[in-house]
Order: C-alpha cells, then sequence, then structure tokens
C-alpha cells in the first residue's frame, strides 16, 4: 500500500454548479444523486465481489484494488453535499483558478459568432462546438488530473448509470456485478501497470469520450493543461493555442487505430468537434497528441449506460421509468415498450436537496406523457 498519504483508487466525477442557477443548469446538475447512489453501492460491494472473482480462500489477503474512495469535485460544496447525501462520499473543492480559467477561457478565447458563420458558409457544413455554458462546466473535468493522492482514478460523468446495464441484462444484476468484478479485477491492475496515463473510449466526435476514463493523475500534466487555459486562445482549424490540425498532431499508432481516425475530429481534421473547445479537446490534445499516453478500451464484459445529450430522463422531456423507481420515486419500474398502466407515483420524502423534488416532478412527468417516453434511451461505454 502507498504511504505518505497516497491512496490507490477513487470513482469520481465532477459537478459544476452554475453561479446563474437557472433551470436548466439545475436539470443537467441532478444526475448527481443516482450517480453517487450507484458508486456507493459499487465501491461498497467491491471487496465481495473481487473476492469472488479470485476464488479467494477466507483469510486470504484483500487485494488493493477492492478498495475505491467515492468523490465529487466541485466548485459548490455545499450544493453538492446537499444533492449528494451519502455519508461516504469526500466531496473535494476544485481549484478556484481552473474554475476562473474554464470561464474566461470558454467565453472569450475565440469568437464563436463568427467562427460559427464562417464554418456554417463553407463545405464544413455544420457547427459542433458546444455553447459557452457547457464548455465551461465540462472544462472543470480537468481538477481530475490534478488529484495525485490517487494512484489511479475512475472518472464517470453525473450521466453514467453504473447499474442501468445490470437491470438490463438478461441474466440479472448479480450476474453483472459478477461480470465486472472479474474485468475490474484483471483491467485496473492491468491498466497500473502500464505505460498509458489515460484509459477510455471514442465516439462519432472525438478520440476520446471524456464520459468514461480511467486516470493516472499527474500534478505535471495539471499544470500543463492549465498554462494552456491561461494562453485563452483557441481556433477550430488549430485547436488551443493554435497548436496544429488533428492529423498532424495525433501519434501514429493512435492515428492507425480504426475507431480514433473514423471520428469527426479526424476525417475533417479540425477541432469542430462536441468538446473541442473543452473538454474532449483538451484531453485528447494532452493526454493523445503530446504525450502519447492515451491507451483505448479493448473488452466488453463491463459497461456501463451513458445518459449522453437529451437522452437523460431528468432532463427536458422525461424518460425513462425504471430511472425514476431505482430512486425509490415510483411504485414500479414500468413497462419500457409502453404497455400496461404507468407505476404510481411515490410521496416526496422530507429533507431532501433541490434536484430529488425536480426529480420527483421528472418522474410524474414522465408517466403522465407519451409512453414512447417510457423507455430507456442512451449508449453503452466500456470501463476496459
Amino acid at each position: 500500500m502507498p504511504t505518505g498519504g497516497t491512496r490507490l483508487l477513487a470513482i469520481a466525477t465532477t459537478l459544476f454548479v452554475a453561479p446563474e442557477r437557472r433551470l436548466h443548469d439545475q436539470e443537467i446538475m441532478c444526475g448527481i444523486v443516482k450517480w453517487c447512489r450507484d458508486a456507493v453501492r459499487f465501491a461498497a460491494s467491491l471487496p465481495l465481489l473481487v473476492a469472488d472473482a479470485r476464488d479467494g480462500a477466507p483469510g486470504a489477503t484483500v487485494p488493493w484494488y477492492s478498495h475505491a474512495d467515492v468523490l465529487v469535485s466541485t466548485n459548490d460544496a455545499s450544493a453538492a453535499r446537499r444533492e449528494c447525501d451519502e455519508p461516504s462520499v469526500m466531496i473535494e473543492a476544485m481549484d478556484t483558478e481552473l474554475v476562473d480559467l474554464a470561464g474566461t477561457f470558454a467565453a472569450t478565447s475565440f469568437d464563436r459568432g463568427a467562427e460559427r458563420a464562417r464554418v456554417i458558409s463553407t463545405n464544413h457544413g455544420r457547427w459542433h462546438i458546444v455553447p459557452v455554458p457547457q464548455d465551461r462546466a465540462v472544462l472543470t473535468k480537468w481538477a481530475v488530473v490534478g488529484l495525485t493522492r490517487y494512484e489511479l482514478i475512475l472518472l464517470l460523468d453525473t450521466d453514467i448509470d453504473l447499474l442501468e446495464q445490470g437491470r438490463r441484462s438478461r441474466l440479472g444484476m448479480s450476474a453483472y456485478l459478477a461480470l465486472a468484478a472479474k474485468a475490474w479485477s484483471e483491467g485496473v491492475p492491468r491498466f497500473r501497470a502500464s505505460r498509458a496515463r489515460l484509459l477510455g473510449s471514442p465516439d462519432t466526435e472525438s478520440p476520446l469520450n471524456t464520459g468514461t476514463m480511467w486516470l493516472k493523475p499527474s500534478r505535471a500534466l495539471y499544470d500543463e493543461g492549465i498554462a494552456l487555459l491561461r494562453l485563452n486562445r483557441f481556433s477550430v482549424e488549430f485547436g488551443f493555442n493554435s497548436t496544429g490540425r488533428p492529423r498532424a498532431l495525433m501519434p501514429r499508432g493512435l492515428a492507425a487505430k480504426s475507431a480514433i481516425n473514423a471520428t469527426r475530429m479526424m476525417r475533417l481534421d479540425n477541432w469542430n468537434f462536441v468538446g473541442g473547445s473543452s473538454d474532449q479537446g483538451l484531453f485528447t490534445l494532452i493526454f493523445a497528441m503530446r504525450h502519447d499516453a492515451l491507451e483505448l478500451t479493448q473488452r466488453g464484459d463491463f459497461t456501463v449506460h451513458h445518459f449522453w445529450a437529451s437522452s437523460k430522463p431528468w432532463v427536458r422531456e422525461a424518460s425513462c421509468l425504471p430511472y425514476f423507481h431505482q430512486l425509490g420515486l415510483l411504485d414500479g419500474p414500468g413497462d419500457e415498450r409502453g404497455q400496461g398502466d404507468p407505476p404510481r407515483v411515490l410521496p416526496l420524502p422530507p429533507g431532501k436537496g433541490v434536484c430529488f423534488a425536480l426529480l420527483h416532478r421528472k418522474a410524474a412527468a414522465a408517466c403522465a406523457g407519451l409512453r414512447k417516453r417510457w423507455r430507456c434511451r442512451g449508449a453503452s461505454f466500456p470501463i476496459f
């Protein structure tokens, strides 16, 4: 076990609370309620699950990877504690310089209006850069890179559902968790021993979807990202501080991988992709392009459900009845096929935060809405 205060593992997320407190910002952050519950449940089950996966005899040494802290990195510790009411979850305050830099960079590093008009008028076609408030929020994910008291961090966005794949499994939740434990027992030591500093998956836009990734925190890499944000320059063609075009920057071995080569970033050879001017661009630039320290996930036996974009059950038009049932807001999971009667909405427990009340309203709206909204959408992403 490491000494000097260093711990090994954490399952973490970031929670940016917008100072404006707009309704949409509140909706976006409300995935934190179920995220905390699921992460605590998963972390608490790890010792037994890992022991079973290793066929360990009673009294055998507990492996180092069978314990993980659960952590929320945030710019508003009081709001995070109010909405994440699991006592064992650690609340970590983000560095105020990072929060300030994220806001300044998102708002002023380039002229979004002019660039959007230019891009749309060219053969590049569509504008994929996200709005300023979203860029500001997701840039603060960089905080986790600086949490060097941990050797390894599994970073999961608050719209990641750790247990949804288990609910869907034909084998049931117990079998899903057993598969997860086997993958964990093999994957965590392997990543720790590798030269890679980030383990993640691409999506159609970016070589790295930052919603699900393993990190080895590093003060040097954290400072490198902060230095780029301080320069406060971004180009849709050449990226952060006009560093260059993606194809020229991507190491040959990574560029040869079809999953990376097929992304919008590489196909268009520019930074006009979702997250390009924020988290997905910054993590890709530093971990993949500058340091060739990105490893792609390879196994599909442990996946998590990502309620990305408009598929989040608690945003806009509520959906996914089982999500609200798992929160204890409905008396049953409902029928995702839209058949039968909707479940009954249970009374709102007292003493909960803003998000729980919002989720209660969304649960009622999902039951009363179109039956096609009863089903759960999103995508699955591998952990290893």
